[in-house]
Order: structure tokens, then C-alpha cells, then sequence
């Protein structure tokens, strides 16, 4: 079963609003951390702030940026996984689906990015695209066979 995201507000303005559809696995992590945070609620009894959020502080605030920016890496290194930026997710995540065959539109809308950004920010992890384009311009173009012959004077 798929579940649609729905997003309607973030902590920054950044971000539009917008659905995203999830696959089974990210829906069962997305459970297990809401699970997760009501034990903290519970955990942080009158300390807590409720602002409703998928990811807040022990507390319930919103976490800072420079803290998860600073803590990503080292959550990669300990998950053995390579040491990048949290934002190279998101280009990483863009490749993957585009390399895949993924239409640029749906990666745009996901990744909340304009078309005219994501093309030609990731248009080499495309495919075959033109490769696609010459193959489909000559079926079209070539529909009628001719026959190419020398012109008598």
C-alpha cells in the first residue's frame, strides 16, 4: 500500500506546499517515528511544546538547522554509509530517480524545484533522452520509403 504525504507547513518558508507520494518502507519509518516522538511527548511530560511536528527536539521544538547539518555527517559515518551533505540527499535522490526513467515534471514536483531548474541541473542523469528523441524523429520522419535516384539531364 502507497501513502500519499501530504505537506502543509515546515518550519521554514522554503518549501511549498505539496504531496508526495511514499512507498510502503518510507511510510513504515515515517510510523515508527511517530511512534518514537509520542514516547518523548510522554517522556518530556509539562516540558513539552506541542507544534505538531515529524522531527522535533526532545522537547518538541523544531530542531535547528546548524544541529542537523552538523549532526548528518556523523549519522552517515556511524550508519557506514559516505560522509556527505544533507542537502546532496536531495541531488542524490533527483539522479536516482532521473537516471530511472522518472519524468523530470514528477521529480521537479517532489523535490518542490521548478522544471526550469531540475532540467538542467540533472538533465545528463537522463537516459538515453536524445538517443530516444533521433530514434522517435526517424520512425516519424521515415514512415515512407524513397528511393533515391540520380537526375537525367
Amino acid at each position: 500500500m502507497q501513502v500519499l504525504l501530504h505537506i502543509n507547513k515546515q518550519v521554514t518558508p522554503k518549501v511549498g506546499k505539496r504531496s508526495i507520494q511514499l512507498g510502503q518502507g518510507i511510510t513504515d519509518h515515517l510510523r515508527a517515528q511517530l511512534q518514537l516522538v509520542n514516547f518523548i511527548r510522554k517522556s518530556a511530560r509539562d516540558k513539552w511544546q506541542e507544534n505538531d511536528l515529524v522531527f522535533p527536539s526532545e522537547v518538541g521544538t523544531p530542531i535547528g538547522g546548524d544541529r542537523i547539518t552538523h549532526e548528518f555527517p556523523i549519522l552517515a559515518k556511524m550508519a557506514g554509509l559516505p560522509v556527505i551533505r544533507l542537502h546532496d540527499c536531495r541531488h542524490t535522490a533527483a539522479s536516482i530517480m532521473l537516471s530511472h526513467g522518472i519524468p523530470p515534471i514528477i521529480v521537479a514536483g517532489m523535490l518542490d524545484h521548478s522544471l526550469a531548474i531540475c532540467r538542467p541541473a540533472y538533465a545528463h542523469y537522463i537516459p538515453g533522452t536524445q538517443d530516444e528523441a533521433a530514434r522517435l524523429m526517424d520512425e516519424i520522419l521515415t514512415l515512407v520509403s524513397i528511393e533515391l535516384r540520380p537526375v537525367s539531364t
